[in-house]
């Protein structure tokens, strides 16, 4: 990995996953912070197996576009990987200050990232 956040990265996150219980649920804010860009997949493809390994669902945040293209990526690279994206967004309505949660699926997500449509 071209990043020196990398051994901070896997020294910080990877422990952690390994103490989770069976079922559990991984919580990581602002994810990408300190990534480069370019590690952005190879972070999601172990992501996704420790998740797979560990029987854990992982939910992430990010406002980042190369976290959502790396994600893209992982996801597409393995078909046994399983992930969704959720974008919040307010309502249209001016009188509605309410947020609701918007589900990109495996092909959804690789359309839009394809086409650089606004997902974040």
């Amino acid at each position: 990995w071209a990043s020196p956040a990398k051994p901070i990265w896997i020294w910080r996150k990877k422990p952690v996953i390994h103490l989770l219980n069976q079922g559990s649920l991984l919580l990581i804010d602002e994810i990408d912070t300190g990534l480069h860009w370019t590690v952005q997949d190879q972070i999601w493809k172990v992501l996704f197996r420790l998740a797979q390994e560990l029987n854990v669902q992982i939910v992430a945040t990010t406002h980042s576009w190369d976290c959502i293209e790396g994600f893209s990526e992982a996801l597409q690279s393995d078909d046994t990987f399983d992930g969704q994206l959720i974008s919040l967004r307010k309502s249209r309505k001016p009188e509605d200050n309410t947020i609701h949660p918007v589900f990109y699926d495996r092909r959804e997500i690789a359309v839009a990232t394809k086409e650089r449509i606004e997902v974040r």
